[in-house]
């Protein structure tokens, strides 16, 4: 019976100095593993989030030119019928698609 109790002893010694470094090694292996799933999570997330602000900085642009567009057309029959106006009543002429370029050209400059 001691013998059987002797070799169950170092067994169970050998089973506690193997078994220690075991589960550490496999702690630290699963852990590496959950950080390498956890960057290529953080990649993916970036890359959408990136892809995102990405189009919603071209839609708004696209929102931005359609807009100045807009009050450019607006602009435009504003001073044609002002200045068409003016013209037509002094000096009886037509209007002159002249003055609005220059015109425009003024305003772009300023703004």
């Amino acid at each position: 019976m001691e013998k059987i109790k002797y070799y169950l002893e170092i067994i169970r010694d050998a089973g506690v100095i193997l078994g220690v470094p075991l589960l550490i090694y496999v702690g630290v292996s699963l852990q590496n593993k959950q950080i390498e799933m956890m960057e290529a999570q953080l990649k993916l997330a970036e890359t959408l989030t990136y892809d995102k602000a990405l189009q919603m900085i071209e839609s708004q642009e696209h929102l931005y030119k359609k807009e100045i567009a807009k009050l450019t057309e607006i602009q435009k029959e504003k001073l044609k019928s002002c200045v068409g106006w003016v013209v037509h009543s002094e000096s009886g002429k037509d209007f002159d698609g002249d003055i609005w370029e220059k015109w425009l050209e003024k305003s772009n400059k300023t703004n």
